[in-house]
């Protein structure tokens, strides 16, 4: 029997559009999109990354870092109003 040649997937090579064995895929990370969403929330997100962003970061993430992002706004806010107003009594 011949032995046959090793296959594109057994040759320790990746076929193309197919990550290697060797290759490390990094965690996404949870801050990446609160970043995003706190550049974008400041109104200076660069128009490169903000593209970047719409594909690598998934909707749920997009609306739960809004969301986030608001009821901090409004902690903030409340605090600051509430030293800032001296109270009427």
């Amino acid at each position: 029997m011949k032995a046959s040649a090793p296959g594109p997937h057994t040759s320790g090579e990746a076929s193309p559009g197919q990550p290697s064995a060797r290759t490390v895929v990094a965690p996404k990370s949870v801050f990446g999109p609160v970043k995003a969403i706190g550049w974008a929330f400041l109104g200076i997100r660069g128009g490169v990354a903000r593209e970047r962003d719409s594909v690598e970061v998934s909707p749920l993430a997009w609306i739960g870092a809004g969301i986030a992002a608001v009821v901090a706004l409004v902690i903030v806010l409340m605090v600051l109003v509430h030293w800032l107003v001296p109270t009427v009594g």
